[in-house]
């Protein structure tokens, strides 16, 4: 048999290694866990409150004179409310195929119209370099407020 002996610098040398190796998973293992703890808890948010919220910064970007930026996320809070209220998936959706989403959908037809007829002037304002002159942009939102507010009765399931 071989006899294996390690001299006193390799000893050293193994002692320390093993330091590093140990402190090296306990600072990952410290990382991983700190991750999870600090990850944020999911809070739900109605679509009301976040269709509200939206609104405040539509409002924001009006007072700013962001106008293609309004209409960009006025667009796309109405689609996501519509998206989550009424599990219609419109948000990734062309115009076309949100008029065929609402022709096919029953529970929309009390706010169809009104925002069929919106969300064609939205894509024209966000897609042009023209604008709306005076206050339209403000009128676009107090309508798509008071459609969309209108939808707070739970519409009839046929």
């Amino acid at each position: 048999p071989v006899k294996f002996y390690l001299t006193g610098k390799e000893w050293i040398t193994l002692i320390i290694t093993f330091i590093v190796l140990a402190m090296l998973i306990f600072l990952l293992l410290a990382f991983f866990r700190r991750k999870k703890v600090s990850e944020e808890k999911f809070v739900y948010v109605s679509p009301k409150e976040e269709f509200s919220k939206g609104i405040m910064k539509c409002e924001e970007l009006l007072k700013q004179g962001k106008i293609r930026e309004f209409y960009f996320l006025i667009s796309e809070i109405t689609r996501r409310y519509i998206d989550r209220k009424f599990d219609v998936s419109t948000l990734e959706a062309t115009l076309k195929e949100i008029e065929k989403i609402f022709s096919q959908n029953n529970n929309l037809n009390f706010i169809k119209e009104g925002l069929l007829k919106l969300f064609k002037k939205w894509e024209f304002y966000k897609f042009t370099n023209i604008f709306p002159e005076g206050d339209e942009a403000s009128e676009d939102l107090k309508q798509t407020v008071s459609l969309l507010s209108d939808s707070d009765v739970e519409p009839k399931n046929e």
